[in-house]
């Protein structure tokens, strides 16, 4: 959703199109926004806290994927995918260019 502030509404957007995610990089770059990595939440685990006797990082739910919003189409994208899986990390841009992309 995106806040107007001239008529003072919230307006839908597109939605993300993947289920929810936890412990992954957010980063704006030029007009997108990037989602990378993370952790999928399961229905059955919303929160994605430690369950006794599963391991709080099991790979099987861990994502190697980057998604892209564009704020100026609406619409999500799937970027290339990170060579491995990844949660809980940084993700910044590097400021001698708007092309790059460091985690």
């Amino acid at each position: 959703m995106r806040y107007d502030g001239t008529t003072q509404t919230w307006i839908n957007l597109a939605s993300i199109p993947r289920e929810a995610a936890i412990g992954c990089a957010a980063l704006t770059m030029t007009s997108n926004i990037y989602l990378i990595g993370g952790q999928v939440v399961s229905r059955s685990n919303p929160t994605g806290a430690l369950i006794q006797g599963s391991a709080a990082c099991a790979s099987d739910s861990m994502l190697n994927t980057v998604l892209c919003y564009s704020i100026e189409d609406n619409e999500w994208k799937t970027a290339p995918h990170l060579p491995y899986k990844m949660i809980h990390m940084g993700a910044t841009q590097v400021l001698y260019t708007s092309t790059k992309l460091t985690i």
